[in-house]
């Protein structure tokens, strides 16, 4: 039945008559909800709600057709009849029926009835699958919470801002080539075309891969391929993939000490035990290395975070 709540109050006054027993299955069946019967859905407004009333509808019918009780094909009163029988302006009803249809929940054809959708049925997970997964799919899929406790960064003594800025992450910006990169960028909104509103690959753009690949070759004596070459968006979300393919509670991970803070908050926040490693002029210290086998070493060859030094070649090997 359709209800309607009174301002101030948290009773509900029916707007129509209650669904017989005998005929309840109206609501969920689209040979039998034609007509007056496709009216009878339960939806209840509340005028003193802070929501906006085209909301309030519009989650309630969600609600139904996302919980099975409105299935495909079964129709749904039009804008009109709706709003007479909830009190409301029919723009109200409207603006909730535009928002299902824009959804995919709801196929209105003019002139003609609006029904529940059925591509919408087939894109949902059905509702027994979500509530009884099988255990080898839970336990495939499970994963520690994430608990990143980020430390804050602050300047030690505090006043004038200073000569030089020597904050992490922080590059001056007068050395930046604003021109060039200027220049750059329009040369590649000119010939950019259609490709500025298609979905790329999720690596990251291919010329960008295929750059970096032929860089580290002589800048870090590396032979990979474009293929192998992934774009993130800066360190911590590398530092996140890398944790969820090697990391697990307990899994012992090797790191520099001292290191950066950000890589040691993301394994611990995976569980990981974490090793120390030692640093000095040369770079990680090799002879301190964990005996026992690690999942993985995080190890930073060039310019080591936080000293700046480099890993000789002879550790390297």
């Amino acid at each position: 039945m359709l209800r309607r709540k009174t301002r101030g109050s948290n009773s509900t006054q029916p707007a129509l008559a209650p669904v017989p027993a005998e005929n309840a299955d109206h609501l969920s069946s689209p040979a039998a909800a034609r007509g007056p019967s496709a009216v009878q859905i339960p939806i209840q407004i509340d005028l003193a709600c802070d929501r906006a009333l085209h909301e309030q509808i519009g989650e309630q019918i969600r609600f139904l057709i996302s919980g099975g009780k409105l299935r495909p094909g079964c129709y749904i009163p039009s804008t009109r009849q709706l709003a007479e029988h909830l009190g409301v302006s029919r723009n109200t009803v409207l603006l909730a029926y535009q928002r299902l249809a824009s959804e995919g929940y709801i196929d209105a054809t003019k002139g003609s009835h609006t029904y529940v959708s059925a591509a919408h049925a087939m894109s949902v997970v059905p509702r027994a699958d979500l509530r009884s997964p099988s255990p080898a799919w839970s336990a495939a899929i499970r994963r520690p919470p994430i608990l990143f406790f980020g430390e804050a960064q602050r300047l030690v003594h505090l006043g004038r801002k200073p000569l030089f800025d020597f904050f992490v992450g922080r590059p001056c910006p007068k050395c930046f080539p604003r021109q060039a990169w200027r220049r750059l960028l329009l040369q590649r909104l000119a010939s950019a075309g259609s490709s500025l509103s298609e979905y790329q690959h999720p690596a990251g753009l291919l010329e960008l891969r295929h750059a970096i690949a032929e860089h580290l070759g002589p800048a870090r004596g590396m032979n990979v391929r474009a293929a192998q070459v992934i774009i993130v968006n800066g360190i911590q979300e590398a530092l996140n993939i890398i944790a969820r393919l090697f990391v697990k509670p307990g899994t012992p991970v090797a790191i520099e000490n001292p290191c950066y803070r950000g890589a040691l908050s993301t394994f611990e926040s995976y569980g990981a035990e974490m090793i120390p490693v030692p640093v000095d002029e040369d770079g990680i210290r090799v002879d301190r290395l964990p005996e026992r086998v690690v999942s993985l070493i995080y190890v930073t060859p060039s310019h080591q975070f936080p000293t700046g030094e480099t890993l000789t070649f002879e550790r390297r090997v």
